[in-house]
């Protein structure tokens, strides 16, 4: 590695230069300065290997049971311990060394590599992909450019190139186009879901799968409480002030009947106290220099039969002014182009999208009251049954909540995620394959539902704590704990409080690009989006629980390498109430930038005060 060094100065008499550069100034004193430049040839500071909590695991032996340290590690009192490095006597660049350690063990010493991408690229005359860009935001999250923000290039024509003849059949089978093969132009770039994380050296597959034999520390995972044993008797279900129930009580569970929604005829509130409804008759919408009701539109939109993406696009843009059906609907045309066979679209659009529009278009029959805003700083449950949520959920498979698509700081919702699906279809499917994988996942909810409605309930609670407690002054022991790097949270935490790692914005990047840990488990459980359109954005002291919601599909692969893999039978007991024993925590989690800042009093005291809440 060459270094440059290039220093100007005034001379002295003990300097020795190489050039002089004589200036005349004012009473004729001479003064010279002079110019050095220096190169200098120093070694790559040594690459150190990142310690994972399996190495951890690594140093003891299998189980309980306590066994020998290795001497060439520090012992394990202290995580802290695993990162930290001493300078080597001698070394006239051990401060390098270490600084560079440092960055080494944060993970994101990718500068050199982000560069050598960045040559190559340009050389080649090439766009970089999607995850490339994606891996180089972790430098400077602000300055992202319009082509990282999209992950396609701006001139792209491919929606032109790959679907004008296909959109073209399907519109001459459908005989309902009322446009033209010419209008198939480039997409425009349009900023993605701002609640996507940066990728920073994440791993891209799932957990091994917990055996037998896996190594763990603390007590054996048979021995910690479970649902139900360890809950108390739950009180009969009823609605008050802080827990809005929207089907009718009192209510017993019933595996064939789902709840009746409460009250009978649909109640309406158009204020920002309360979700606004896409069939609330003061939601309005303008067509042909004419205001008319919106549902009116969305009524008459599916009258008629929809038999393709190129349909379906037309007919979510004609309620949704700021999307463009040939420039906002890229990855949804590739799905049902080139991922889907003949005969899985064929089943789509001609049995199951039928019942998913008129599930959507039942909202004012099936949601009879109106839904109240979780707000910031409040403690707030919301219990609905299964039927509603995938009543919600179409309205947002078909974008229909008005206001819901703006994202700017002056936007009505835009401290609340996005619930619209529209920015899940838009996209360029080369740089954005992952996309295709959720749709997947998303499809497969709707067949599932709309063959056989589940009859459940599930309850969403915010929970907010106003003052926490002196944690050095505590006197109480912590609870039994088991830790384990083998497994995963849905498939071996069954009958225990699960936690999300989440996004402030629940759900993070599901309708975007994310594809970790929330991303996943709100896409095999879809009841889970359905939160982002009633909770506000988390503070430090809050959190939210989800109790009940049902999983439906399998997964492979993590990041961009998440795959949808097949169908899954939720076989969790229920509550008298009707609710899964599964009970999820949402508590959003801090974006470290180097690995020791999470160890920091400050950092662990937000965490333990967030597990509090």
């Amino acid at each position: 590695m060459l270094k440059l060094f290039a220093r100007f100065s005034t001379s002295k008499s003990r300097d020795i230069c190489r050039w002089w550069l004589p200036r005349n100034t004012g009473g004729n004193k001479l003064q010279s300065f002079k110019f050095e430049v220096c190169l200098f040839d120093m070694s790559e500071p040594p690459q150190k290997k990142r310690k994972t909590i399996l190495d951890f695991f690594c140093r003891k032996e299998k189980g309980n049971k306590k066994g020998p340290v290795d001497k060439k590690d520090p012992a394990p009192d202290s995580v802290m311990s695993n990162t930290e490095t001493k300078p080597q006597p001698g070394s006239s660049n051990s401060g390098s060394n270490n600084r560079s350690s440092a960055v080494l063990d944060g993970g994101f010493d990718n500068t050199k590599a982000f560069y050598d991408k960045t040559n190559n690229a340009e050389a080649d005359g090439k766009h970089f992909s999607g995850s490339s860009l994606n891996k180089s935001r972790s430098l400077d999250e602000g300055t992202t450019t319009k082509v990282e923000i999209d992950g396609r290039p701006s001139s792209s024509s491919w929606l032109e190139d790959r679907y004008s003849d296909k959109g073209a059949t399907w519109r001459q089978n459908s005989q309902s186009s009322e446009h033209s093969d010419d209008e198939y132009n480039a997409p425009i770039l349009s900023r993605s879901d701002s609640t996507d994380q940066p990728e920073c050296d994440i791993p891209d597959h799932k957990p091994s799968q917990k055996q037998n034999d896996s190594l763990w520390k603390g007590v054996s995972l048979a021995s910690l409480n479970r649902y139900p044993s360890c809950m108390p008797p739950l009180p009969p279900l009823k609605h008050h002030q802080d827990h809005q129930v929207l089907f009718k009580v009192p209510h017993a569970y019933s595996p064939e009947h789902p709840p009746t929604p409460h009250p009978y005829h649909y109640t309406d509130k158009w204020d920002s106290f309360h979700v606004r409804m896409p069939c609330s008759p003061q939601s309005e919408f303008p067509v042909n220099n004419k205001i008319k009701k919106r549902w009116e539109v969305i009524e008459g939109v599916y009258k008629k039969a929809i038999l393709g993406p190129v349909e379906l696009s037309d007919a979510i843009c004609k309620y949704n002014t700021r999307l463009k059906a040939d420039k906002n609907f890229g990855i949804l045309y590739n799905f049902c182009f080139d991922v889907l066979s003949d005969g899985e679209r064929k089943q789509f659009f001609e049995v199951v999208l039928p019942k998913i529009i008129r599930l959507a278009l039942n909202l004012p029959n099936l949601i009879t009251q109106p839904i109240a805003l979780m707000k910031r700083d409040r403690n707030r449950s919301l219990t609905l049954s299964q039927q509603q949520i995938a009543c919600l959920l179409a309205n947002a498979f078909l974008c229909t909540f008005p206001r819901r698509n703006a994202r700017g700081k002056a936007a009505e919702y835009h401290n609340y995620p996005s619930i619209n699906f529209s920015n899940l279809y838009d996209g360029n499917p080369t740089y954005q394959p992952v996309k295709s994988e959720k749709l997947k996942c998303i499809f497969h909810y709707f067949k599932r539902v709309t063959t056989k409605m589940p009859t459940g309930v599930v309850t969403f609670t915010r929970q907010c704590i106003e003052k926490f407690p002196n944690w050095k002054n505590l006197e109480t022991s912590l609870t039994d704990i088991h830790v384990s790097a083998e497994g995963t949270i849905e498939d071996d935490g069954d009958g225990l409080l699960q936690v999300d790692f989440a996004n402030r914005y629940l759900g993070g990047g599901v309708l975007g690009m994310g594809a970790v840990q929330e991303e996943i488990r709100f896409l095999i459980c879809p009841e889970m989006i359905v939160c982002r359109l009633f909770t506000e954005c988390l503070e430090k002291n809050e959190s939210i629980i989800m109790r009940g919601c049902e999983r439906f599909s399998n997964y492979s692969g993590y990041a961009n390498k998440f795959k949808w893999s097949d169908d899954f039978v939720d076989k969790t007991e229920r509550d008298h109430w009707g609710r899964l024993y599964t009970s999820v925590v949402a508590i959003d989690a801090l974006i470290i930038r180097e690995h020791r800042q999470q160890f920091k009093i400050g950092s662990v005291l937000r965490e333990v005060n967030k597990i509090l809440g």
